[in-house]
């Protein structure tokens, strides 16, 4: 039986090896790759048998390794952080917007008016689980030393947790394009996703306002085991 299938396009490494030698060509691409200005893609791989096949598997195969433009994932580590943080039950519709303007207020109180080295703004929620039944949440957070007055009964200091993480700079239309792209990178990098470990998004604020307003900046980081 003949199917047809429609292949997605892209970048290729291209190399020509015996056909006994395919799985050794893969292993030395996965070296190139590592030392060039290229990353894995994610499109698909494909071999090209331009001699045919025989029986002894002595002819030689095209190989077309997926690759694309280096990309602006990175590997970082962050310590365990105090942070007050603000925990609002509710769809994606409303619940994010009710916990950054109650948190955006408690860190403007208290003269927290930028993103900075001392204070960063993360948020985490569970919108991604699609499982039925389960209550909706979104946190918002912002990184204290513990010198806080905080006078909302919503908000509580709780300890966020840090390890290593993948990270990349984006913004609020790419954001979850960007979450597809970190899981590719990731498992393409032979790095596995740590499940005991928060994933965050850090915000970027500027004039207690989360910036810019029409399209605000974020950073993603993607748990990893170390």
């Amino acid at each position: 039986m003949i199917k047809t299938k429609d292949l997605e396009g892209g970048l290729y490494a291209v190399t020509t090896v015996p056909v006994k030698d395919i799985a050794k060509a893969w292993q030395r691409f996965k070296a190139w790759v590592k030392i060039s200005k290229y990353d894995f893609g994610t499109h698909q791989w494909m071999e090209e048998h331009l001699e045919g096949f025989n029986a002894n598997f002595d002819y030689n195969v095209d190989l077309y390794m997926p690759i694309c433009e280096k990309s602006n994932f990175s590997i970082e580590t962050l310590k365990d952080t105090s942070v007050a943080m603000c925990k609002i039950i509710g769809e994606e519709e409303k619940a994010p917007y009710e916990a950054w303007d109650i948190l955006l207020n408690l860190a403007k109180a208290n003269g927290i008016l930028n993103t900075s080295e001392k204070h960063k703004f993360f948020a985490h929620h569970n919108y991604n689980i699609r499982r039925e039944g389960i209550k909706k949440w979104y946190i918002a957070m912002v990184t204290v030393d513990g010198k806080i007055t905080i006078d909302d009964k919503r908000i509580k200091i709780d300890t966020l947790k840090g390890g290593n993480f993948a990270t990349c700079n984006t913004n609020f239309s790419d954001l979850p394009k960007t979450w597809e792209e970190a899981i590719n990178w990731i498992g393409l990098n032979g790095q596995r996703i740590n499940p005991k470990i928060k994933w965050i998004e850090e915000w970027y604020v500027q004039d207690s306002i989360l910036y810019p307003a029409e399209c605000p900046s974020i950073k993603i980081y993607a748990p990893i085991k170390s």
